[in-house]
C-alpha cells in the first residue's frame, strides 16, 4: 500500500498516512509517496525518516525485528531439531552397544561355528 510521507527540508518526518481514500498530496511542503515491503518499517530517529542527501529524497527503512511470539517458535524449532538429533545420537548408540554385546557373547561361547 502507498503511504505519503510529509517532511521538511531536513528529513524531519511531520506525518505518515495511508489507506483509503489516499490521502491528499499537500501544497508547499515536501512529501514523497513509498510502498512499505512487508517485514520493513519507517525508521525514524531524532523525528527524522527521509533521507534528504539523495535525490530524490528516500524513506528511511529498517527490518521490523521479530516478535517475541517469531522468537519462541524459532526457539521451540531449534529444540525439536536438538531433541531429534539427541534421539538419533542415542539409537546408534544403542545398536553399537548392542552389536558390542553380541560380539562379547560370541567370543566368550566360542563362537566357531
Amino acid at each position: 500500500m502507498k503511504t505519503l510521507i510529509i517532511h521538511d527540508e531536513t528529513g524531519y518526518i511531520l506525518s505518515v498516512r495511508s489507506g483509503e481514500p489516499s490521502p491528499r498530496e499537500p501544497q508547499g511542503v515536501p512529501f514523497l509517496w513509498v510502498d512499505i515491503p512487508e517485514g520493513k518499517r519507517l525508521k525514524i530517529t531524532d523525528g527524522i525518516g527521509v533521507d534528504v542527501s539523495v535525490t530524490p529524497p528516500q524513506a528511511i527503512l529498517e527490518d521490523i525485528p521479530p516478535s517475541e511470539t517469531e522468537l519462541i517458535k524459532e526457539e521451540n524449532l531449534t529444540l525439536k531439531l536438538a531433541i531429534a538429533e539427541l534421539a538419533e545420537t542415542q539409537e546408534q548408540a544403542k545398536l553399537e552397544t548392542q552389536l558390542a554385546l553380541a560380539e562379547l557373547a560370541e567370543s566368550l561361547l566360542g563362537g566357531n561355528g
